[in-house]
């Protein structure tokens, strides 16, 4: 599910790569990815405690529709996940918060989404059924951002 994450959330940021048009970062992302515990008909959302993620900066993401169009790519390819989308205050970027390099794809050892009967993204938790489950109240106080985090949302399931 992609969701708004507060900058200030990320931790331990160190460079990985810079290329032409991008920036990748390794961080610790406090919250950590959403999980689902329990049985299916009572389960508790929840999260799985601060984890590793990569920052991907693309260069010109200070401009939200740029941003939005390369997310949007990125999105729509096969097997890509974000998690999230943040912003750097200090330089007014528009960051992609995604998988560390080494795991969470859409996996066997995962389990299956008793919903859909897809692999899940994590051990508990299906990226195309439990965005409709989730409610939340957030602002990245850009209303384009805002609503291409709820369309992509919306288009997950």
């Amino acid at each position: 599910m992609i969701e708004w994450i507060p900058f200030n959330r990320l931790i331990n940021l160190q460079k990985v790569r810079e290329e032409e048009s991008e920036m990748r970062f390794m961080a610790t992302w406090k919250d950590g990815i959403r999980i689902i515990k329990g049985e299916p008909v009572e389960y508790t959302r929840s999260r799985i405690g601060s984890c590793g993620v990569n920052l991907k900066i693309l260069h010109g993401s200070q401009l939200s529709d740029f941003f939005i169009e390369k997310l949007t790519n990125y999105v729509e390819l096969e097997g890509n996940i974000v998690y999230g989308v943040t912003k750097d205050m200090a330089t007014n970027q528009y960051i992609m918060v995604v998988p560390d390099e080494f795991s969470y794809k859409r996996i066997t050892s995962n389990g299956k989404c008793i919903c859909c009967k897809h692999n899940n993204t994590s051990p508990a938790w299906c990226q195309s059924c439990d965005p409709w489950k989730t409610t939340q109240e957030w602002t990245s106080g850009n209303e384009e951002i805002d609503n291409f985090i709820i369309e992509i949302q919306i288009k997950a399931t």
